[in-house]
């Protein structure tokens, strides 16, 4: 099993209510040129990508650690530096995958998305539909995020449309075309952005989203017009400005290691504590690769065996105690 690599994106639309046509669309990704995963320049890219600091994916550098809870076949992972797993089967039997899934977490900013990695058993060499599946259906790994679509919304099948560009997804039984009471517009948005972002992340492609309820495309869902096509937000506006991508929550580490994320924050600070019982034993800073823009960062901690909340997060310049970005996974020290 290879390790994971971190999506970031950096073009199409954020609106609460979308209007654009699929010309817009095309209009605006044209700049920006759709990368595929090729599994034989699959370590170039990541390597390329790391030394950028950008690109469609983010490479993780890092050990990897121990996967530590189970979603029927869907396993949480940690991460390290390679490409989303998968393996040929010329038997029809399943390809064993990882694949990121995004759900929606609570920031200074209002919702927003973190990603964690699920291994996952799947008959499409690619693992969209089991991805969607998760994000719509199943249980974060770290119970600071969640999912906010109605109990009921099954995922059918994601696919790349027959002709077409598109990736489609279909809802199996009833489609969830209205929003929910208690549902906030901006909820409503960024609950397809966790769609849109875990599909084109598992994908691996910059390719707009059609929804489906049998062969009738759907121009509202959540109570969002969607007139065309749904494209992924910026990820200033839709990704957290404070993440842990590495090690997952509930991983077991050693005594030594090396905790990766992504941060926008004022002047690139990165803020960490390792705590025990409520109390800092471990604390230090860093800054991201740039400011104010999300990029990513590392360190490296030392510490005794034992159980830890690690935090991280960012800093409040204006010195008003003000709300800073954060984040934190609850991991073991070996």
């Amino acid at each position: 099993m290879t390790d994971e690599l971190q999506t970031l994106f950096h073009d199409a639309v954020a609106d609460v209510e979308p209007e654009l046509g699929l010309a817009e669309i095309q209009a605006r990704t044209s700049a920006s040129s759709s990368r595929r995963w090729l599994p034989a320049l699959a370590a170039a890219a990541v390597l390329a990508a790391a030394a950028a600091g950008g690109g469609f994916w983010l490479a993780q550098e890092g050990t990897t650690n121990t996967p530590v809870a189970t979603h029927g076949s869907h396993h949480p992972t940690s991460t390290g530096l390679g490409t989303p797993s998968s393996r040929s089967s010329d038997d029809g039997s399943s390809y064993p995958l990882t694949v990121p899934v995004y759900y929606l977490g609570s920031t200074p900013a209002g919702p927003r998305l973190f990603r964690e990695f699920y291994r996952v058993d799947s008959m499409d060499p690619v693992g969209m539909t089991e991805a969607a599946r998760l994000a719509v259906t199943g249980d974060a790994s770290d119970p600071d995020y969640t999912s906010l679509w109605p109990a009921g919304t099954r995922i059918g099948s994601v696919s790349k449309g027959a002709g077409s560009d598109l990736l489609e997804v279909r809802f199996a039984g009833t489609a969830p075309v209205s929003r929910p009471a208690g549902m906030t517009p901006r909820q409503a948005w960024m609950s397809l952005q966790q769609l849109a972002y875990t599909v084109e992340g598992t994908a691996q492609e910059s390719t707009p989203l059609v929804f489906f309820a049998g062969h009738q495309q759907l121009h509202r869902v959540l109570g969002v017009r969607i007139p065309s096509v749904l494209a992924r937000g910026t990820a200033t506006d839709t990704l957290a400005p404070m993440s842990i991508t590495d090690p997952a929550e509930g991983a077991t580490v050693g005594r030594t290691f090396t905790v990766h994320g992504q941060a926008a924050t004022f002047e690139a600070n990165v803020q960490w504590e390792l705590l025990r019982h409520g109390k800092a034993v471990r604390s230090g800073h860093t800054t991201a690769a740039e400011c104010c823009t999300l990029s990513p960062y590392s360190f490296t901690v030392h510490a005794a065996r034992g159980s830890y909340t690690l935090v991280v997060h960012g800093e409040d310049a204006s010195g008003m105690n003000r709300p800073v970005p954060r984040d934190s996974k609850e991991i073991t020290v070996r």
